[in-house]
């Protein structure tokens, strides 16, 4: 397993899965950019992404993160899936606590400069998990 492939790892264990800050000092670029749905430019800086993980955490403390299939180690791009799972116990995105449980597939793609991870961008459709909260009735799309 390639240097990146394990990182790509790690975050998603590690960092989503544990709640372990102290793994993004070691192996994150000072100027880390971080992606993710509704927002409109990335979170700059390993503070940023400190904090993202940690809100996350504190709406699911129970979260847990797992890679799942293969990881495209494409040059300096590690790319895959992983399947987050948690319970909603505290507020996220202005929703409060529904003490419903989650399944969530992301699809992640970490960028490197040298050994060190400089651009991360999680996709997942918000929407689904707002209904899956009871916020957000479902529609069926067409066809």
């Amino acid at each position: 397993m390639s240097d990146i492939v394990t990182l790509f790892y790690r975050d998603a264990e590690q960092v989503w899965g544990r709640g372990d800050l102290s793994a993004i000092d070691e192996n994150y670029a000072d100027d880390l950019v971080f992606h993710s749905p509704g927002q409109r430019d990335g979170l700059l800086g390993r503070a940023a992404y400190r904090r993202a993980v940690a809100t996350w955490r504190a709406a699911f403390p129970d979260t847990q993160a797992l890679v799942i299939g293969e990881v495209a180690d494409e040059g300096n791009l590690a790319i895959g899936r992983w399947l987050v799972t948690g319970t909603h116990t505290g507020f996220w995105r202005d929703v409060p606590p529904s003490h419903k449980r989650v399944e969530i597939e992301e699809l992640a793609v970490f960028r490197f400069e040298g050994n060190r991870i400089d651009e991360i961008w999680l996709l997942f459709d918000v929407e689904t998990v707002l209904a899956r909260l009871g916020v957000l009735a479902v529609t069926a799309s067409p066809g």
